[in-house]
């Protein structure tokens, strides 16, 4: 029996967290070390780790792996599909594996969310010590108007060689099943629920610009009453609810 902390991570593998408030409409349709398929009301998510550049067979490996992961999609016609994970390639390079992802791409009608967003300077792979980095990393979406954000997150605290990746996607109908009191299970009256914001889940550049176009009514403002010649208590309290309001209203967008 192992004593002790476990340190590191394991090498390899895919694994997909889903909210238990979606847990009466998900289910797994596959998994394996290199793929996880599941379906989230009617959205179909798949999660992958292509074999890397000097793996054995490389090429036949990604070819399999994408026909399975085809089969699946054409297996729900009627899903919105996201793909995402390590495809340890960059696509926007001339190789055989770029190709081969790049056919996948278009025969399943799939669109490339670092294109919409021209902001992103981050790779998603990076060595500091050596120097390195790339895009290998990317998340594929069948209908790109459904997207409200992409970003490559850069955290403070990150023990990977990645940096992790994120797209807000609008799912307009998720059919969650409801208790017998109407209500829904994550919602149930009788526990008074706090949220807490997970600001290394959250779409920071999207935050940033927009406090920054909703706060500049409240900074002119503020500007202003600085040149009067006394301010009320009423006048500051304007303010802070104006200031809390905008600053959860930009925390619900992202």
């Amino acid at each position: 029996m192992q004593q002790g902390p476990l340190r590191g991570r394991p090498y390899g593998g895919v694994m997909t967290l889903i909210s238990r408030h979606f847990s009466t409409v998900a289910r797994v349709i596959c998994a394996t070390d290199r793929y996880v398929v599941v379906v989230v009301g009617m959205m179909l998510i798949i999660n992958t780790y292509l074999p890397c550049s000097g793996s054995d067979d490389r090429l036949d490996l990604c070819e399999e792996i994408l026909d399975n992961l085809s089969l699946a999609i054409s297996d729900y016609p009627n899903h919105q599909v996201i793909v995402g994970g390590d495809l340890n390639v960059d696509l926007d390079s001339c190789c055989s594996v770029s190709m081969l992802i790049n056919n996948f791409v278009v025969d399943n009608k799939l669109t490339r969310c670092d294109l919409i967003n021209h902001d992103v300077r981050l790779s998603t792979y990076y060595n500091e010590p050596l120097g390195h980095s790339s895009n290998i990393d990317y998340i594929l979406v069948g209908n790109i108007d459904h997207v409200l954000g992409y970003s490559v997150l850069d955290p403070n605290v990150n023990l990977s060689d990645h940096r992790p990746i994120m797209v807000c996607y609008h799912c307009s109908d998720l059919n969650l099943r409801v208790t017998d009191n109407g209500s829904d299970n994550a919602n149930s009256s009788s526990t008074r629920c706090i949220p807490q914001l997970r600001w290394d889940h959250a779409n920071l550049d999207l935050y940033r610009n927009t406090t920054d176009v909703l706060l500049r009514p409240l900074f002119d403002y503020v500007q202003r009453i600085e040149l009067y010649p006394s301010v009320s208590a009423d006048m500051i309290n304007d303010v802070y609810d104006y200031l809390i309001n905008i600053l959860r209203q930009a925390s619900d967008i992202v």
